[in-house]
């Protein structure tokens, strides 16, 4: 579904991403890890064209969106993208916001997926009204609605509580592996990786030092890096 192959992020003479080859499958749930500063944020965006001044290449569900001649719009890449701060629509209804960019005729689809999402009951509901779990699961609706080919999720939980950060995470996990869609997501809590994906990249310095199973980079880091990285975040 995703295939990256020597991606390089510039800001003007500031090498940012360096050298990112990475491939994921239909139906993967991949996690991005790594210290504040270390590129995963600036990957995330990158796969969905938000940012220029790359090299390297990027196809989605094989199809080339990224290379020296090639630079899809980020609209047309069929991703869809639930930012930090959800950035739902506060003048819209719930119903609204997970309409917001599916075609006029498809009031199912988007019956469809508020029930998916547990918000049957709360259309007519402004986002000042909802709780911010409740707020996450309109964004999510909202993203997974169009159908997109890859979902990328930036820091999806780090706006709640402990206790809320656990619940939504086993929901969001559940939400998507029903969809079938294959996402992408940034975390810096390791703790969100490990209990909810199917591979995890820990990034240092805008490259990827480890990309493999929770279980294997938990049981066999390649470096010093991760195993301090893992060892720091979850003891």
């Amino acid at each position: 579904m995703l295939e990256i192959e020597n991606l390089n992020k510039f800001y003007g003479k500031n090498l940012i991403l360096s050298q990112i080859s990475l491939s994921v499958k239909k139906g993967e749930l991949i996690a991005l890890v790594g210290s504040s500063g270390c590129g995963k944020t600036t990957l995330l965006r990158t796969i969905a064209g938000l940012e220029k001044e790359v090299t390297g290449k990027i196809w989605l569900d094989g199809t080339l969106v990224q290379d020296k001649n090639v630079n899809v719009s980020p609209q047309k890449r069929k991703t869809g993208m639930v930012f930090q701060d959800y950035a739902i629509f506060p003048h819209l209804t719930v119903y609204e916001n997970v309409a917001f960019g599916v075609k006029a005729d498809a009031k199912k689809i988007v019956t469809d997926f508020i029930e998916l999402v547990g918000l049957s009951g709360y259309e007519k509901r402004y986002p000042s009204e909802l709780s911010g779990g409740q707020q996450q699961r309109v964004a999510l609706a909202r993203s997974l609605a169009p159908m997109p080919r890859l979902l990328l999720l930036d820091e999806p939980f780090s706006n709640l509580d402990e206790r809320l950060k656990e619940k939504m995470r086993a929901e969001v996990t559940q939400i998507i592996r029903m969809s079938n869609t294959t996402a992408v997501f940034v975390t810096h809590d390791i703790n969100d990786a490990l209990s909810a994906v199917d591979k995890i990249a820990v990034m240092s310095k805008g490259k990827i030092e480890q990309f493999d199973t929770p279980e294997m980079i938990y049981k066999n880091p390649v470096n010093e890096y991760v195993a301090v990285f893992l060892g720091m975040l979850i003891f």
